[in-house]
């Protein structure tokens, strides 16, 4: 019975060992992944809100938009994150997330030239970059013939141009 009695606090003990090394286990994983929550404000040189500015997660597809005042909260898994921050016509950022929990961000202006863009169907190019055939209609010509709308005032100014209604 004494034999018993000893195996059975041993076979107690190393169950409460168990316990204690799974408890760790899961605790040592958790202090691993921390995930983190960083807020801040998206605006331009000028200080104005940016509304819509995409923040991204650099190699994952996680990402935010920042609301009608510039402000965005997003979660990153820990210190060594790259978010990418951009916006139409401003210059995209990358900033290493180094812990802390407001980012406040100012993009610059991307200057491009008007001469250098060109607007087509189905987006905007770069005029060096550009490989098709485009034409120039200045306002003076559209001003000079009457019609019922800017598309009928287009009608026959550049050749291939046909506008149906």
């Amino acid at each position: 019975m004494e034999l018993f009695m000893y195996s059975y606090k041993k076979l107690k003990i190393m169950r409460l060992f168990m316990m204690l090394a799974l408890f760790c286990l899961l605790n040592v994983q958790q202090v691993f992944s921390q995930n983190a929550s960083v807020t801040g404000i998206i605006t331009d040189v000028s200080g104005e809100p940016l509304k819509g500015a995409s923040v991204m997660i650099k190699g994952t597809t996680s990402g935010v938009v920042s609301d009608e005042v510039g402000r965005y909260t997003i979660n990153v898994s820990g210190k060594g994150s790259v978010l990418i921050f951009s916006f139409v016509g401003y210059t995209t950022q990358e900033i290493v997330y180094n812990g802390e929990t407001t980012l406040n961000v100012s993009l610059t202006d991307e200057s491009l030239g008007l001469d250098e863009v060109v607007v087509v169907a189905y987006g905007v190019a770069k005029k060096s970059t550009f490989t098709g055939s485009a034409s120039v209609v200045k306002s003076e010509q559209i001003s000079k013939i009457s019609s019922a709308g800017v598309m009928e005032s287009l009608q026959g100014m550049s050749a291939g141009v046909v506008i149906t209604n």
